[in-house]
């Protein structure tokens, strides 16, 4: 099949490439529209049997390529509509919910387009009824495709001597996310050399362990160096317990240890208790403590992870449960 990706932004961008991966690499055609390109312009050239957009990008000329092609499926990232927003403060969790606008123009593409779009979500299945279950009250299809490991780029790799570290990191800081970020991990790196830290990412951190930008082959190798891999996600995701982010997937895939922050979903419904996790910053900080004294049990738990990805949770395993969704549309 041919299938067409509106160019996501940000984190979305990452995961949304390694679903094209996987689909290349099953003998999909895909190509990546960049916003740019004008709408005609991108369906007319390729075609596609597949659109893959959002629902808060579509516009009126969107919409008018997707109705010219009736035989075309369509696969829209949306926001969270479902139960669990009442109890949401989205001062104080600025997370994406729909707007009145947007479920508008949704239920209008449907009922132009027929039965054949799904909207989709990056949570784990069991977790879509809570945060999606009101686009289902109103009869459209939705999907829970959570991120998973992109296993085309990630694997296990040989420790490199440069890049052996207690911990290594890579991530963004920003303001929102920094309120993880300066609970659990910052307070480990001081007083400097209490633990060998190696911190990547593409936003400049105010630590003396940021060490800049890293590529995607030296991130896999960091990952099979560092004894231990820490995961700090965004603050709704502990205080919900519906997202888990990519970091876990990856890490696990290179058959490196990982500690995470505390997040329901990635406990219930994926790693059980193969992946340590912390409530707080202390609890955190002894897990730490714990671990690096015990690389036997470091390697027990890191190899049942990388065995829960590997058997269930890579982009081919997504993609899978996408392509039978399209056919049941």
């Amino acid at each position: 099949m041919k299938f067409l990706f509106w160019k996501f932004p940000s984190a979305n961008y990452y995961i949304t490439m390694g679903w094209i991966s996987a689909l290349r690499e099953m003998g999909h055609d895909t190509q990546i529209w960049d916003s740019g390109i004008p709408a005609f312009d991108a369906f007319d050239i390729s075609e596609p049997d597949v659109f893959v957009g959002t629902t808060y990008d579509l516009d009126r000329s969107t919409v008018k390529c997707i109705l010219e092609r009736p035989s075309m499926k369509v696969v829209l990232k949306s926001n969270n509509w479902g139960p669990i927003d009442e109890k949401i403060d989205l001062d104080k969790f600025p997370i994406g919910t729909s707007t009145e606008d947007e479920r508008k123009n949704v239920l209008e593409l449907i009922e132009k387009a027929g039965n054949r779009v799904v909207l989709f979500n990056w949570y784990h299945p069991n977790r879509m009824e809570e945060t999606m279950g009101f686009w289902g009250d109103a009869g459209v299809p939705t999907i829970g495709l959570q991120p998973a490991a992109d296993t085309l780029k990630y694997k296990e790799d040989c420790p490199k001597e440069e890049l052996k570290c207690d911990l290594g990191f890579v991530g963004g800081y920003w303001g929102y996310k920094g309120q993880n970020i300066t609970k659990y991990l910052i307070p480990l790196c001081e007083p400097v050399g209490k633990y060998n830290i190696k911190i990547f990412g593409g936003s400049k951190w105010s630590v003396p362990q940021y060490m800049g930008y890293i590529s995607e082959k030296t991130e896999n190798s960091l990952f099979s160096s560092a004894k231990i891999c820490p995961n700090i996600s965004e603050p709704h995701a502990n205080e919900f317990g519906f997202e888990v982010n990519e970091r876990v997937f990856k890490v696990s895939a290179c058959k490196a240890f990982c500690i995470s922050d505390s997040i329901d979903s990635l406990t219930e419904d994926i790693f059980g208790d193969a992946m340590p996790t912390a409530s707080c910053g202390e609890s955190f900080r002894d897990l730490v403590d714990y671990y690096l004294k015990h690389p036997d049990e470091r390697r027990q738990k890191a190899e049942k992870c990388y065995n829960i990805v590997i058997d269930g949770h890579t982009y081919f395993h997504r993609m899978e449960s996408l392509l039978r969704k399209l056919e049941e549309l």
